[in-house]
């Protein structure tokens, strides 16, 4: 059971960088009133990510949250297509109420 716990909280924090990644290529952005929400920033070309990503992971600001280049940016293609709405979901349903 460990070794599952392990890979899961491995997966959750690869997740959590790729957007992080996203986020600070533009890519991604967060809500302005709900920050947990992360969107489409309508940026069509992802490979800026890819860049930014790969710079940080080449200067170590990564750790070892990912074993390669490729892992990475498989992580980051993942978040993007994960959060490809172009809004809001608690907005929109606030502004339907």
């Amino acid at each position: 059971m460990g070794y599952y716990k392990d890979l899961l909280a491995k997966h959750e924090d690869q997740r959590d960088v790729a957007i992080s990644i996203a986020v600070a290529a533009k890519v991604l952005c967060r809500c302005e009133w709900h920050p947990d929400i992360v969107m489409d920033a309508g940026v069509l070309d992802p490979s800026y990510a890819y860049r930014v990503g790969n710079a940080k992971l080449k200067a170590g600001e990564l750790g070892d949250t990912f074993g390669s280049p490729r892992e990475m940016t498989d992580s980051v293609k993942a978040a993007i297509e994960e959060h490809a709405l172009d809004y809001c979901p608690l907005c929109d349903k606030l502004m339907k109420d």
